[in-house]
């Protein structure tokens, strides 16, 4: 559709793990800190590239992705439309502390928010919110949606904010939620989404080249630098230094 996509690994999760030295560091507080210290490096990274336009930037994401789509697009202005997928919702903080974190939900003199509340801070730029009626998103509909459309409609964009609800689907990002996002992305990013749409108007997969665990990777082919950190220990102690925690 004329994208450029990068898809990367959640912390200690993945070709991760390798660096952090166990996949047991991703069910930590400091995961969500530092992964969505990640994707704003992804960002950085990824605006970098010569064909990136800056003022074009899509991100979404399932579950754990879901809570960075909607995290990332609330911290970094750089992002102009988000696509969290079966994750926000108000009565949910997140299946791990990775999203969970500190927790990111408890502020100052007894102040609570919440994951909705959080997907909203992209406003007025659009949103989509997709949920299904297997997990704590099936609260969407009759709570969390009215609530998006109330603050859009304060900046006079009610439009920009959309929602589809799979009653009868679970817990993933499947084709009938990539459909969707693949549509409002287009929308909003100004992409060509004839280049994937047939005859009969659907949304057409057949050209898209799926890539192997080990095409994946990119340290087992070419070693870790020699300036790398190597264990989650080294990690945390960097990040706290960087940050002055």
């Amino acid at each position: 559709m004329g994208a450029i996509a990068l898809s990367y690994d959640m912390y200690a999760w993945g070709e991760s793990a390798a660096m952090s030295g166990s996949m047991s560091y991703h069910d930590m507080s400091f995961a969500a800190s530092i992964q969505t210290w990640n994707s704003i490096r992804a960002l950085d990274f990824l605006l970098s590239l010569p064909n990136a336009d800056k003022t074009r930037v899509g991100v979404t994401g399932a579950s754990g992705g879901g809570t960075q789509a909607f995290l990332l697009a609330a911290l970094d202005e750089r992002v102009t439309v988000s696509v969290p997928v079966v994750m926000v919702s108000s009565a949910f903080y997140g299946g791990c502390a990775c999203e969970s974190g500190l927790p990111i939900h408890d502020g100052c003199n007894g102040h609570k928010t919440n994951n909705t509340e959080i997907a909203a801070m992209i406003a007025p730029k659009p949103l989509m919110v997709i949920s299904d009626g297997d997990d704590w998103t099936v609260s969407v509909p009759g709570t969390d949606f009215p609530y998006l459309q109330k603050i859009f409609g304060m900046y006079g964009k009610k439009e920009n904010v959309e929602s589809v609800y799979l009653a009868n689907e679970g817990h993933d990002y499947g084709l009938s939620k990539r459909i969707p996002a693949y549509k409002f992305l287009a929308k909003g990013l100004a992409l060509n989404i004839a280049t994937v749409t047939g005859k009969d108007g659907s949304i057409n997969e057949k050209g898209i080249s799926i890539q192997t665990n080990d095409e994946l990777r990119v340290f087992s082919s070419f070693p870790l630098p020699a300036n790398a950190l190597r264990s989650h220990d080294q990690i945390v102690e960097k990040f706290q230094s960087l940050h002055k925690l």
